[in-house]
């Protein structure tokens, strides 16, 4: 509760963001979840199947980014904060950049696969070639980040991790909230990782498999990066569902 009201604002101001940027994270369609455009900032209005691409999701991750670091004092570790603007924009960049590679290579699905082994190592190799735009200090220090954003090897990058994450499943919840829902079941070859969250979920809808995998995704993240995500992920579920997800309780 300490954290509702901000997270009441975030969640209205990102159904306004996400609406206005047509963004339906690319995939879903492969759980059961209709793609979608919207044609103005009316939350009612005519939705039609398309694809979302990586850009609407990096910047959907961003502006989440920048808005906890607005809010949360502490989100991205003690001391960094708006006025800490070098720090402050190599993590902005990076959390705008890190999902590159997947306009390149094709999004690798995180499963536990063979394929999934090499998704960091190609994901890097192409991040470095998208960097060459910087300077070379900048360049380093975005690599630098960038690795540890993939190792989750300190607070910031747990903090662009726990974002990336929270912001596909309010993706999903702002597609339930228009009567679209992304169910296991439609999908052919569901994944043996999927289906094992799915269980522990108690649910087939695609928002508790991947909320039911950030418990073990989570584990070991300080409560200042836990506390307000789950009070925004509760905010947003009572608001479309009138209840927690499963995975909250």
């Amino acid at each position: 509760m300490e954290y509702q009201y901000t997270c009441e604002r975030i969640w209205k101001g990102y159904q306004i963001y996400a609406n206005c940027a047509s963004v339906i994270r690319k995939g879903f369609e492969l759980v059961g979840a209709a793609n979608i455009t919207n044609d103005s900032l009316d939350l009612n209005s005519t939705f039609m199947r398309r694809s979302d691409s990586a850009l609407e999701h990096q910047a959907k991750t961003t502006w989440l980014a920048s808005v906890f670091l607005s809010n949360f004092p502490d989100f991205f570790g003690k001391g960094i904060t708006c006025e800490t603007s070098p720090e402050v924009w190599t993590y902005i960049t990076t959390a705008l950049c890190h999902d590159v590679g997947e306009s390149i290579i094709g999004d690798i699905p995180d499963d536990g696969s063979l394929l999934h082994d090499t998704k960091d190592a190609v994901e890097l190799e192409v991040f470095q070639e998208f960097v060459c735009a910087y300077s070379f200090f900048d360049r380093r220090e975005l690599l630098r980040t960038f690795s540890s954003f993939q190792e989750r090897d300190s607070h910031p990058a747990r903090a662009l991790y726990a974002l990336d994450k929270t912001e596909a499943i309010l993706t999903l919840l702002v597609l339930e909230k228009c009567g679209i829902y992304g169910n296991l079941e439609a999908r052919e070859n569901p994944t043996k990782r999927d289906l094992s969250f799915a269980k522990m979920a108690d649910s087939k809808l695609a928002a508790d498999i991947w909320g039911a995998q950030m418990i073990t995704r989570f584990e070991g993240f300080p409560p200042e990066i836990i506390h307000p995500i789950y009070e925004l992920l509760t905010v947003a579920s009572y608001d479309v569902r009138g209840e927690k997800f499963t995975w909250l309780e």
